[in-house]
């Protein structure tokens, strides 16, 4: 699978990275069972897109991963997703899911993207109230 995560248990932070072709599926299976986990619960996460092909995944799709992620009770929604891409359609489809994400009738948790990994990593582990 395309899709790697490494838990950094010290500083509650999920490093997930994409790389090769991801499909709407993978990205399903993952939320399915990386979030199962009660270990990760609460952690924050940076989701690294910069070495992944995205080509699979279209408007809809985005729809149906905001949907799908929407029914995983096990994401904490206090906890932050960054996530760091490469390239202007990246971004594009990442502010595509944010606002997907927002339109889900359940609490979600706080998504940015950023260009640079220093700034999400210390956006994600500075101390933030909601």
């Amino acid at each position: 699978m395309p899709i790697h995560t490494t838990p950094d248990h010290q500083q509650h932070l999920l490093h997930t990275r994409c790389t090769d072709i991801v499909s709407v599926d993978e990205v399903c299976v993952y939320l399915k069972t990386t979030w199962l986990d009660p270990a990760v619960y609460g952690y924050n996460q940076l989701i690294d897109y910069t070495a992944a092909d995205l080509s699979q995944i279209d408007y809809g799709g985005l729809m149906t991963i905001a949907a799908e992620s929407a029914k995983v009770y096990s994401l904490d929604p206090d906890s932050r997703c960054a996530m760091l891409i490469a390239s202007a359609e990246q971004k594009r489809m990442a502010d595509f899911y944010i606002n997907a994400k927002s339109l889900m009738t359940v609490p979600t948790r706080e998504y940015k993207s950023f260009t640079c990994r220093e700034e999400a990593i210390e956006w994600l582990t500075e101390k933030h109230s909601t």
